[in-house]
């Protein structure tokens, strides 16, 4: 074998398993979704550990070019911060970020201009965004079990 073949099937057998955990969390992201009348209600709870991969992210803000995200579950996942990028998800209602190792919400949190629910619960939030009180449709907190 030649050494420009060998080289190039060596560059593709390092890009395949980069490709088969994109087709991989794809097909997660779309096991765990569920499409109603209003939109889709994603539930990623559990799903990674500290961070949520900026593939998955990517693929939720093509999904809600689709049909918009109006519920997202990430509760569980131990993350220290919210991805900054899922706050372009205005059409958003419910929000679950319980349950995670979040010692603030980031003051973009003021973007999802249609939320009805935040859960913060089981967190170390110690004091909130003002942005969140320019929430106009937010009509419910939940706050337990935070530092």
């Amino acid at each position: 074998m030649s050494k420009v073949l060998m080289k190039s099937t060596l560059r593709v057998r390092r890009l395949m398993p980069i490709y088969n955990v994109k087709k991989d969390f794809v097909s997660m992201v779309e096991k765990h979704s569920v499409l109603k009348d209003d939109g889709y209600h994603v539930d990623l709870s559990s799903c990674f550990e500290g961070e949520i991969p900026s593939i998955i992210i990517d693929f939720l803000l093509q999904l809600n070019k689709k049909q918009p995200i109006v519920e997202l579950n990430i509760s569980g996942n131990y993350l220290r911060s919210i991805p900054i990028k899922l706050f372009r998800l205005i059409s958003l209602q419910v929000f679950n970020v319980s349950s995670n190792r979040l010692a603030k919400i980031q003051e973009s949190i003021g973007n999802l201009q249609s939320l009805l629910i935040l859960n913060i619960n089981g967190n170390c939030i110690t004091e909130l965004p003002a942005s969140i009180a320019d929430l106009p449709l937010l009509k419910v907190i939940g706050l337990e079990g935070n530092n």
